[in-house]
């Protein structure tokens, strides 16, 4: 379960990168800044897709990927270890 806690960590950064700057300085509401998340990643399915159209070996690896509670559980507990991490680090708390 190490893979997908690492999609966790690098998401956590992401969402921390896109939406923490624009929500504190007062120029993004939650609901743009959610909106954003959302499709970001609508535009990354999309161009993995599209790659998948492609190249054969990636449609098989894109089209066998069913991610069970497990799988999610652990991306889900990654963004919150780094996510946390993060911010504590760099608001000078921990």
């Amino acid at each position: 379960m190490l893979k997908p806690f690492g999609v966790g960590v690098i998401m956590a950064g992401m969402m921390l990168w896109m939406l923490h700057e624009p929500i504190m300085s007062g120029t993004l509401s939650l609901s743009q800044g959610g909106l954003g998340f959302i499709l970001a990643h609508a535009a990354v399915t999309v161009a993995f897709g599209a790659l998948g159209l492609l190249i054969p070996k990636l449609r098989r690896a894109l089209w066998s990927h069913r991610p069970d509670l497990r799988h999610m559980g652990a991306m889900v507990f990654g963004m919150i270890v780094a996510g946390t991490s993060a911010h504590l680090v760099l608001h000078g708390v921990a």
